[in-house]
């Protein structure tokens, strides 16, 4: 009797184990849902982005912040700066002259100039003081702040010396980015 009923659990540990072995062997073998698959691959894909443009939003918040650190440090209260502005939807560019004077805007000038048959001159979309030094700074950080800074790695570019900003280009939903670009830049005495 003692031997049937050790074989009777033998047995049953045989098919036991030999059932738990078809489901681990079953769930080896299942098929993942290609759509699952490929979804979880795009998560992955667009966090780990997410985390490196923090990262470059938070490297370029520190140049920013030395290039502006450097502006202030030269103490340059008045020049002449032009600035070269191009809009989302035309490569037209409105150029402005702006001089400033004890960090006081004193004359300011905008000229328009057309690329093929577009017209379209966009230069009362700029407020004045976003065309100083101080203006360009500002625009640079909301932009960062926000993330619109133009995605191409080209956002921005300080002069070396002084440190103010060269070029500024954000993120549109037209044809280019809005783009600041200082062509000319004179301290004034």
């Amino acid at each position: 009797m003692k031997k049937g009923i050790f074989l009777l659990i033998i047995l049953l540990l045989l098919v036991g184990c030999g059932g738990q072995t078809e489901t681990a062997a079953s769930d080896a073998n299942a098929t993942v849902d290609p759509v699952v698959a490929l979804q979880a691959k795009l998560q992955a894909t667009a966090d780990a982005q997410q985390v490196d443009r923090a990262e470059q939003i938070a490297t370029w918040l520190t140049e920013l912040d030395a290039a502006e650190a450097k502006w202030e440090a030269n103490g340059v209260e008045s020049y002449t700066i032009t600035v070269n502005y191009t809009g989302s939807n035309t490569i037209n560019q409105t150029i402005y002259v702006v001089q400033v004077a004890n960090n006081e805007i004193v004359d300011y000038t905008a000229s328009c100039v057309f690329f093929g048959t577009n017209t379209s001159c966009i230069n009362e979309e700029v407020p004045e003081n976003t065309l100083t030094v101080p203006g360009l700074f500002e625009l640079a950080r909301e932009a960062l702040t926000t993330d619109s800074i133009n995605e191409d790695g080209n956002g921005f570019r300080f002069e070396e010396t002084l440190g103010y900003p060269r070029h500024v280009a954000l993120k549109s939903q037209g044809s280019w980015p809005w783009a600041w670009r200082v062509t000319s830049f004179e301290i004034d005495e």
